[in-house]
């Protein structure tokens, strides 16, 4: 019964305590649920001062598991996240030092490239088919 008294008697002390550590459990949700003050946050991964965005990043998932799937093949949706998300990262590094490099492909290069003397067999099959 004593411990009733105190408890009674220091309830606004016990209110303050329980509205503060709510008011952090709301505020702490708040900052890591990816939105941020202003708006939401779609920034999945940073490469430089290029960001990927979740939407992009969603889509390319999706076109992967379906290549996956078409080929019976199955794989940890954790695993092909990180396959597709380390893919796009690498696309990002690539294109990067591609562009500070100053290297361009044209058109005729490219012709060379896919249906020339060196090009892969695959790309001769494929262009003979249409």
């Amino acid at each position: 019964m004593a411990t009733l008294e105190k408890i009674r008697s220091k309830s606004t002390l016990l209110l303050i305590v329980v509205g503060a550590a709510l008011l952090a459990f709301i505020i702490g949700d708040f900052f890591t649920s990816g939105r941020t003050l202003f708006g939401t946050g779609t920034t999945i991964a940073k490469v430089g001062k290029e960001k990927i965005d979740i939407q992009e990043f969603q889509r390319r998932y999706e076109e992967v598991n379906q290549q996956y799937q078409q080929q019976n093949t199955k794989m940890d949706p954790a695993a092909l996240q990180q396959y597709v998300l380390n893919q796009m990262i690498q696309e990002r590094l690539i294109n990067k030092e591609i562009e500070d490099l100053g290297i361009e492909v044209t058109d005729n290069e490219l012709s060379k490239a896919m249906l020339g003397p060196n090009a892969h067999y695959a790309m001769i099959q494929f262009a003979q088919q249409m």
